[in-house]
């Protein structure tokens, strides 16, 4: 969504992502032509993970020469497998000043900190866990 007000200028993003997995793993072991199944070593794994999303951006000129950027990146993660459940807030400001035509040309200061969120997938195929 984007607005305008006069020198302002916002911008907001909302999201939603939901993931599902269901791993199954049965281990047999063989002796001669029989199969028996070991319960310790089956993996059965359900694993639920849900993320809501919020980016917003405001743009202010302060002049023809000199503009402000401020934005801010909201997610929250909820992650659900059925043996750990965890929630978490993930924040990545963003920060800039813009100094343009100018005698030189234009310089520009910004400051972003983005922090990564987790992966989905907790298993990867051969069933071993992931780091």
């Amino acid at each position: 969504m984007l607005i305008r007000f006069g020198d302002f200028e916002s911008h907001l993003e909302v999201g939603y992502e939901s993931v599902t997995e269901q791993r199954e793993n049965p281990f047999l072991l063989q002796d001669s032509e029989n199969y028996t199944a070991i319960d310790s070593l089956q993996n059965t794994t359900d694993f639920k993970q849900n993320t809501l999303k919020f980016k917003s951006n405001l743009n202010y000129a302060l002049s023809k020469h000199i503009e402000l950027s401020a934005g801010l990146s909201l997610d929250y993660i909820d992650v659900n497998a059925g043996y750990v459940k965890n929630n978490d807030w993930i924040l990545s400001p963003k920060g800039r000043l813009g100094l343009k035509n100018l005698k030189i040309g234009a310089l520009s200061f910004s400051y972003s900190k983005s922090y990564s969120t987790p992966q989905a997938n907790i298993l990867l195929p051969n069933y071993q866990l992931s780091s």
